[in-house]
């Protein structure tokens, strides 16, 4: 019962009361945890000097330099710094392979006058994938740049594209292409923010928070981190056996998970957060450097792509009716889309949380000219993947308001992709213009250049007159595009289509294996067997170089000197500029051009010259044994070819008797002096299978020399 107006209780004094007022002294237990952990710090302190003075801690930088002249020097984009952002893959014997990949561009600073040096930045979108760096956009852009540029101006357009990774890693890398003196800074990302490294939903993330990634990051730099890491990926290498070493996982498998995020997950909202953040840190670096930026919005394929997981009504009952009538609109759709379009209506009415349901109501629309109908739906189909490998519109949406918040240009480059797609069939964009889900085709490429070239103009952010550009298909060929390339992403893109994630759809596999088919239908007996070469070598983890340089040396055996030539002038296109592999692919153009003529000329000898000017830059570079022989063979060869016997003999002397370019070097100089003295070229030359970068940045004119010193550029012909 309780008592209302009961008088207080008098309290009696209590001899602990005093005690329980002040704070309580330590025990000699807390002591002694004090006492304890002292040393422990002490000790890792010790631990993390030692270790740095050893060489860990602390991450590589993304620009190193590669070449050191006294007034320049020659910076190298380096793989190396990605490892703090992926977790390591092992290999046997000790090996490490690294996830992830970027395009080892050169770069000369400070940068050389008359020069306009232009940054894109963004994920394996930008980085051109499946593309040889040649054929991406960045490489289209410096192309569309180059055309507008006043006389005496040389653009440069720096890859700095990484595959696999979410928007964070992406400030370093804008903090440091700032030190580059950029005229512009161009940002395309957005679609890896779930599943990409350091993404809110990756198997490769460390939080859904800008914080815990940094928290993460500082805990990788330390050296007591590195050094434990060392250790423990050196015994697990030890114990792997050659099928882990090689084994063929994608990138994709690897980063995804096995979750369904749909609409209303938070991680959707957290993915938005956090582009958001980094983003405007990358804007504020960017801003402090006073480096220009333009910010792009993200395409992807809607028409043709099938999103890869659905949400479906979580209620048994709902679950089954919505269950009945989506298998009901699938059996109808073989009857054609008049009759099974208000069976999908149905379904999509049933559930509209459902992106299977969306996609095939906008396929049907598609088919029966309701074009601006089936666009919404294919729009609601990407927004609702419950795997969201592609951006959803929300995203676009934040960065237009990013851009006019902070007065920047924006590239609305899912608006020209949707332009042109609506212009072509009335729909949305499909397979002409992406090679998958995201990345464009090569068309899809060029046309990604284009929206920023246009807006690049009508901003003013560069000095550009108003001449018309070149048609994408010409651009292409000019920069290298062939059978065998087309052949390399159609086979590359028919493989991926039979792994997870992107096996749920089986018409993607059939496209691209007919694709693969077309391309080999026009196809030359050797490049079928350039082919074939390049494809069993690839299965086997031995190939190394690109399916150029295949067709270049088939057709070169087999004495078909034009086309040989073609393929390493394409070859040298692909080569990264101050390269091994550039010089080699150079150095073959020009001695298939001398066979076929059977003489060489005054201009074979200049020509000759001018390419030794860049490998004799090169030749200063710290690289791989491998390398070097592949270098030391183009320089071998160049020198006969500009009558530098001296010279060829220098070079040819530093090639082990046991390197892979020994027997081809010698084989070759027979084949030169064969041509000095008039005589028939012998049909088999250059036969060895010299090892090489596997990635490749975009080329510039295979004429083109660049002295380091002076950071001129002149333009052999």
């Amino acid at each position: 019962m309780l008592t209302l107006n009961r008088k207080p209780v008098a309290q009696t004094p209590n001899k602990n009361s005093r005690k329980s007022e002040n704070p309580r002294k330590p025990t000699a237990r807390w002591k002694l945890a004090v006492f304890a952990l002292v040393p422990l710090v002490l000790l890792m302190a010790i631990a993390e000097v030692a270790l740095r003075l050893a060489g860990y801690g602390g991450f590589p930088s993304f620009f190193v330099p590669y070449v050191q002249a006294p007034e320049s020097t020659l910076l190298r984009y380096d793989t190396d710094a990605l490892w703090p952002y992926f977790s390591r893959r092992l290999a046997a014997g000790g090996q490490v392979r690294r996830i992830g990949s970027n395009v080892p561009e050169r770069v000369l600073v400070p940068k050389p006058k008359n020069m306009v040096r232009v940054v894109m930045v963004g994920e394996s979108s930008v980085q051109g994938f499946p593309y040889p760096p040649n054929l991406c956009a960045a490489s289209f852009l410096e192309k569309y740049l180059q055309a507008l540029s006043p006389p005496g101006k040389k653009v440069e357009v720096l890859n700095t594209g990484i595959t696999a990774v979410a928007s964070y890693p992406l400030r370093k890398v804008v903090a440091e292409a700032c030190k580059l003196t950029p005229d512009l800074l161009i940002i395309y990302a957005g679609h890896n923010e779930f599943f990409g490294a350091f993404g809110v939903a990756s198997a490769q993330g460390v939080g859904t928070r800008t914080w815990q990634m940094g928290l993460a990051l500082a805990l990788r730099s330390t050296a007591i981190f590195q050094g434990i890491l060392s250790v423990v990926e050196k015994n697990a290498a030890a114990r792997m056996d050659r099928r882990d070493a090689n084994s063929s996982e994608t990138l994709m498998e690897l980063m995804g998970t096995q979750t369904i995020i749909g609409p209303e997950s938070p991680l959707r909202q957290r993915a938005e957060q956090t582009l958001s953040d980094n983003l405007d840190v990358m804007l504020d670096s960017a801003r402090k450097a006073g480096v220009p930026v333009v910010l792009c919005s993200v395409a992807a394929n809607e028409r043709d792509f099938v999103p890869v997981k659905s949400v479906e009504p979580g209620e048994s009952g709902e679950r089954a009716k919505w269950k009945a009538a989506f298998d009901r609109a699938m059996d109808a759709t073989s009857s054609g889309p008049r009759v099974s379009l208000p069976l999908w209506e149905e379904a999509a009415r049933l559930c509209p949380e459902n992106a299977l349901s969306q996609f095939y109501l906008g396929r049907m629309l598609d088919l029966t000219d309701q074009h601006e109908k089936a666009r919404e739906a294919y729009r609601k189909a990407r927004d609702l993947d419950g795997m969201p490998w592609r951006a959803p519109t929300d995203t676009n949406d934040m960065m237009r308001r990013k851009a006019a918040a902070r007065g920047i240009p924006f590239v609305d480059v899912d608006g020209a992709f949707h332009a042109d797609a609506e212009q072509t069939n009335g729909s949305a964009p499909g397979w002409r213009l992406f090679a998958d889900h995201v990345h464009p085709s090569l068309e899809g490429q060029a046309l990604m250049a284009r929206a920023m070239a246009d807006t690049i103009r009508k901003d003013k952010l560069l000095e550009l007159t108003t001449a018309s550009l070149p048609a994408w298909s010409a651009l292409a060929a000019d920069l290298g595009d062939n059978r065998l390339n087309q052949y390399r992403v159609a086979h590359l893109m028919a493989s991926l289509f039979q792994r997870p994630p992107l096996n749920h759809d089986a018409d993607a596999g059939r496209h691209a294996r007919s694709q693969m088919a077309q391309v080999l239908a026009g196809a030359a007996d050797f490049e079928k067997k350039a082919a074939e070469a390049f494809v069993a070598k690839s299965a086997a983890g031995e190939q190394a170089e690109s399916i150029t340089m295949f067709g270049g040396r088939q057709a070169m055996a087999e004495g078909k000197f034009p086309a040989a030539a073609k393929y390493f002038a394409s070859a040298s296109q692909e080569g990264m500029r101050f390269s091994p592999q550039r010089s080699l692919a150079e150095y073959y153009e020009l001695l298939c051009e001398r066979m076929l003529f059977k003489t060489v000329t005054t201009d074979t000898i200049m020509t000759a010259r001018a390419r030794l000017v860049e490998a004799s830059i090169v030749e200063q570079a710290t690289m791989p044994s491998r390398e070097r022989d592949q270098l030391l063979h183009a320089m071998t060869g160049l020198a006969l070819l500009a009558n530098d016997v001296a010279g060829a003999k220098k070079w040819a002397a530093g090639i082990p008797d046991s390197s892979p370019e020994a027997p081809a070097v010698l084989e070759e100089t027979k084949a030169i002096e064969a041509v000095r003295q008039g005589k028939a070229p012998p049909v088999k030359i250059g036969k060895s299978m010299a090892p090489g970068d596997a990635v490749a940045p975009p080329g510039t004119s295979r004429m083109v020399t660049l002295s380091l010193t002076t950071g001129t550029a002149e333009k052999s012909k």
